[in-house]
């Protein structure tokens, strides 16, 4: 079961994390709605594993990303290879196999007991304005170094970048050579 905002145990925290969704409901519920759909949608993004909620603030947080965060919320997806390369006329297929993308979404599920209350605060301001500045300026060894200490800083060798790093792309190269 995958680690939820009522797993917070830190009350001060929890409720930071209950106000952030709150905000997101009254943003996906619109203007001039009522406060009980907002309630409705509140409840529902309660539900959501705190990796979704962590996810909707960090793009939340990151101006640059101000349409991505609004198609999340609002369900819709964005573009992916697959839909892409289908756009472009290749034949009707997929470079991944769902098995590879239900091994990717497992390895994701933080445990209630795995939460760090340390990390949960810093993550209620976490953004990717200070990575994308470097990016479009042209900095790129200091884009790099961050984003090297950030990789190890993460999960490095762990299940999941195994996962999305080696079989994943180990399946998509073959995919894509066998489309191609």
């Amino acid at each position: 079961e995958a680690a939820k905002i009522a797993d917070i145990q830190d009350e001060d925290l929890r409720l930071s994390y209950e106000n952030v969704s709150r905000e997101f409901a009254v943003l996906a519920a619109g203007a001039g709605a009522d406060a009980e759909s907002i309630d409705i949608i509140h409840q529902q993004l309660l539900q959501l594993s705190l990796y979704s909620i962590l996810s909707f603030i960090t793009f939340s947080n990151t101006p640059e990303y101000e349409e991505y965060f609004l198609q999340k919320l609002f369900g819709m997806p964005p573009s992916s290879l697959d839909q892409t390369l289908l756009s472009l006329g290749r034949p009707n297929g997929g470079v991944e196999e769902v098995s590879t993308q239900c091994e990717i979404l497992a390895a994701l599920i933080l445990p209630p007991e795995e939460l760090n209350e340390a990390e949960l605060r810093l993550a209620l301001n976490q953004t990717f304005s200070g990575i994308l500045n470097m990016y479009k300026c042209g900095d790129i060894d200091t884009f790099t170094i961050a984003q090297e200490m950030n990789f190890e800083q993460s999960m490095a060798g762990s299940e999941f970048m195994i996962s999305l790093l080696d079989t994943r792309n180990e399946q998509m190269a073959a995919g894509i050579d066998e489309i191609l």
